[in-house]
């Protein structure tokens, strides 16, 4: 095969936590220089639309895995004080207000994932580190799992509650697999319709410096070896279509395993 690029396992791992996706048929990618195009000019822009949405979710998927986070966290916006239907102008302001109180805030982190409501307006989801426990206010409002077998409270940041509604949960005591969900949960609001309207934009944003995981494309033979050590919390399988005939022409299957250091 020259000198093109195979594989048939894509690996992220992030300490504890590996995400492993195993194609039953090896993939081949084209050796081409590393040249990736000219930004703004692809020729088939489905095709990169795609791709993009692929990348931005294992993107944002690694930054959640890799680092510890505290808070998980909705900013909703006032209309008297904001244009909620431009996504560019929201975040412009909000990262420079987060900007400014990292300069307070030594170890102030995030990262921000957003979400356009049906009427076109925009609120955001974050993963939220380093805010002094006297910047964070009680709402007097629980949060209740779906099954109401545990609950948490509602906190409000005081520094960014001009901007409207925030609404912040504790969740760096949670467990692997609960993490897992929420990676999940979050990346699922990159969508197709976020990548066409953010098309060669940014479609999520993070402070610097966010630690980041391992990630690999390798060929291997033994997929139980990489499997046996550890604990499979999430399995996965689903099937790679072309997109002009439909038809299906490789299967994956996506572990997510808790491996912790033996020692």
């Amino acid at each position: 095969m020259g000198n093109n690029k195979v594989f048939n396992l894509k690996s992220i791992v992030a300490g504890d936590i590996e995400r492993h996706k195993y194609y039953e048929k090896v993939v081949v990618v084209p050796y081409n220089d590393g040249f990736t195009g000219e930004r703004g000019k692809a020729i088939d822009r489905e095709k990169s639309i795609r791709q993009s949405v692929s990348r931005t979710r294992e993107k944002i998927y690694g930054y959640i895995m890799a680092n510890e986070w505290e808070f998980w966290a909705t900013q909703t916006f006032d209309p008297e004080k904001i244009d909620r239907f431009d996504l560019d102008e929201i975040v412009k302001r909000y990262n420079r207000r987060l900007k400014y109180l990292k300069t307070k805030y030594n170890g102030l982190k995030w990262l921000i994932v957003p979400e356009q409501h049906k009427d076109g307006a925009y609120h955001l989801h974050m993963f939220m580190s380093g805010i002094p426990v006297d910047r964070m206010k009680y709402s007097g409002c629980d949060y209740y799992s779906k099954d109401n077998n545990y609950s948490r409270p509602i906190y409000n940041w005081l520094d960014t509650a001009d901007y409207g509604f925030n609404y912040y949960l504790y969740i760096g005591d949670l467990e692997p697999l609960e993490r897992v969900k929420m990676a999940n949960y979050v990346v699922k609001y990159i969508t197709k319709d976020l990548a066409t309207s953010r098309f060669n934009k940014k479609k999520y944003w993070t402070s610097k410096g966010l630690a980041e995981p391992t990630r690999s494309n390798t060929l291997t033979k033994d997929i139980d070896g990489i499997l046996i050590p550890a604990e499979i919390i999430s399995e996965n399988t689903y099937y790679i279509n072309n997109s002009a005939t439909g038809e299906v022409y490789n299967k994956v299957t996506d572990y997510i395993l808790f491996n912790p250091c033996p020692f």
